[in-house]
């Protein structure tokens, strides 16, 4: 019936004149980030960011990125699921575009914490209020209408995080090949103006850390406005 596994075990002691060697397979678990990562992050932050400090790491956190599918950042280091940490080597060189403003958006959240910005208990506060359910309120923002008198650290930490990345989607993924968010781009494009006005200061100075959310965790409730409703019937019309 041919060798039986003991007796393979048996002649790999004797030619080896002990226990069999045994390989050893290691699984990477975090990263550093890659030239081209650095590169796509400081069109954005600049030099606010100390990048040498920065993990992309795999999953952690008591499994919440890989069963809710989604990065997390409480500590200035980015938990990825473990599906999207083996499939992405590296985002600069991502094919989707979302994969980039992903990557845009939670740097955000590791340029707030090397600021000093607690994103841990802000989170806890959020995900307390509900922010983090199926309605993902606490990213919502309404620079058109609502908001848009609002300076940059009247916003959350999630708010900030949308508003960078979608700056990032409409200014830098123009001619992005096959845009695999294409409603969400063309929204970001006609709020261009919008974008660029509230993140003035933040270009000007993005080391600044009075940019930082001064409401820590509170939402964005959306309530159409009489002067909302104008505008999204007008749209209608």
């Amino acid at each position: 019936m041919g060798t039986t596994v003991a007796n393979a075990e048996a002649m790999l002691k004797i030619k080896y004149g002990k226990e069999p060697p045994t390989k050893v397979v290691r699984l990477e678990t975090k990263r550093y980030l890659t030239t081209g990562e650095i590169a796509l992050a400081k069109v954005i932050f600049k030099n606010s960011i100390d990048y040498s400090k920065v993990l992309i790491k795999r999953g952690g956190l008591l499994g919440i990125p890989n069963s809710s599918k989604n990065a997390m950042t409480p500590f200035g280091e980015i938990h990825l699921p473990e599906e999207s940490y083996i499939s992405i080597k590296d985002f600069s060189l991502s094919k989707e575009a979302s994969d980039r403003i992903w990557f845009i958006h939670e740097m955000t959240h590791v340029w707030q914490h090397q600021l000093g910005y607690s994103n841990f208990g802000a989170g806890l506060e959020i995900g307390v209020k509900g922010g983090y359910t199926s309605e993902s309120k606490a990213y919502d923002y309404d620079l058109l209408c609502d908001d848009q008198d609002k300076k940059f650290n009247q916003f959350n930490m999630e708010q900030q995080g949308e508003i960078i990345s979608h700056y990032y989607d409409a200014m830098h993924l123009v001619n992005f090949k096959n845009h695999d968010l294409p409603v969400s781009h063309k929204k970001n494009l006609a709020q261009l103006p919008a974008l660029k006005k509230v993140l003035k200061d933040f270009f000007t100075n993005p080391s600044d850390k009075d940019l930082l959310p001064k409401n820590y965790a509170k939402l964005f409730w959306h309530k159409l406005s009489l002067k909302s409703k104008h505008v999204f019937f007008s749209e209608l019309v």
